[in-house]
């Protein structure tokens, strides 16, 4: 779930980017979106990291670390029984606060964003580096259950 919430940051922020505006029915997406964000690779996911990477919003060492965590929640989703019944299978705590990180990030980055073309926050004091989103509260509660539950296994 955490990781589906930072994947979610990622490719719907990206999009949202490009969003001009709605037709009654959906999002109206800008074309740039395919010329400055699909273009650079086959996989939304990768081509919306790469946009972020370009924004200077993340790393490319924060993308390695993304992908290794892509590759951990993979490993997780395709060994359920595992990830559930053997103890050293549980989910890792610290990949869970890691995919917290970014999630905050990125949400950070986007809620800048908003913050500095939105003229409702004109003459408002920002606190830019306080900014979270609703999905980074609700991966909170998901990682506070996580750790609750690895406390109870190892007691």
């Amino acid at each position: 779930m955490a990781f589906h919430l930072l994947k979610s940051s990622i490719v719907e922020g990206v999009k949202g980017f490009f969003i001009n505006g709605h037709n009654g029915k959906e999002f109206i997406i800008s074309p740039d979106y395919k010329d400055k964000v699909l273009s650079r690779s086959k996989y939304e996911f990768e081509a919306s990291l790469i946009f972020l990477l370009e924004s200077e919003a993340l790393t490319s060492n924060d993308i390695n670390e993304i992908q290794l965590l892509r590759d951990y929640r993979n490993k997780l989703a395709h060994d359920i029984p595992s990830s559930i019944y053997v103890k050293k299978h549980f989910v890792d705590p610290d990949k869970i606060d890691r995919a917290g990180y970014f999630l905050n990030k990125v949400d950070n980055f986007w809620g800048c964003i908003e913050a500095d073309t939105n003229p409702d926050f004109t003459n408002e004091d920002i606190d830019y580096e306080g900014i979270t989103s609703i999905r980074y509260q609700t991966f909170q509660i998901i990682a506070e259950i996580v750790r609750e539950t690895k406390k109870d296994n190892d007691t």
